[in-house]
């Protein structure tokens, strides 16, 4: 086969100016030892990116929404769900958990305008979130007591804010992302800038 496809080149004989005499043929080694032939080299590598593929759908896949609720005259509460709906936890595996080698999930909210962030904590931390997986594996992690919870595909946060103004929510779920959010509370921007 290896003829066929070049990678194999028949002895031939050359005069080499130090050793004299030699003779140069054989296998192409980067295409045959190294490698697959080139014309199964597209064959295999479809093998390898259909593996790298699933490996890529099983990834923690993060949404985080928002919802303010107006609570009395300017005060509100500021809600944010993180949740996971990938296959693997936001941790990756467990075992990274174990080793404590991956942070937990913590969303803090900052406000550098005429909102007030009500009360001690403006970070809040809590457990890693678990994916989809997790739920098919579930008895297999404690054959004793399969039915001892989980820590969740899905972790809620509140703050109370007083006041109008911008808001900015900042969240790191491990090894699953980090980002953050602006948000206006109290009345609608644009309603606030024709005042002025």
């Amino acid at each position: 086969k290896a003829s066929n496809d070049g990678e194999w080149m028949l002895w031939n004989t050359l005069e080499h100016p130090q050793l004299g005499k030699v003779e140069v043929g054989g296998i192409d080694y980067l295409r045959t030892i190294r490698n697959p032939p080139t014309s199964l080299l597209h064959e295999e590598c479809n093998k390898t990116f259909s593996i790298l593929e699933a490996m890529r759908q099983s990834l923690p896949v993060i949404e985080v929404t928002t919802h303010i609720e107006q609570q009395g005259v300017e005060t509100f509460r500021l809600t944010v769900c993180i949740e996971n709906h990938g296959y693997l936890s936001s941790a990756g595996l467990q075992r990274a958990v174990d080793l404590r080698l991956t942070g937990q999930t913590t969303v803090s909210v900052t406000s550098n305008s005429t909102a007030t962030v009500m009360g001690d904590s403006r970070q809040q931390v809590k457990p890693i979130l678990d994916g989809w997986g997790c739920l098919q594996t579930d008895s297999a992690k404690n054959l004793l007591y399969p039915s001892l919870p989980l820590n969740g595909h899905r972790q809620v946060f509140e703050w109370w804010i007083q006041g109008a103004g911008e808001v900015v929510v900042d969240w790191s779920c491990s090894r699953a992302g980090s980002g953050n959010i602006s948000l206006w509370v109290g009345e609608d921007q644009a309603q606030q800038l024709t005042l002025f």
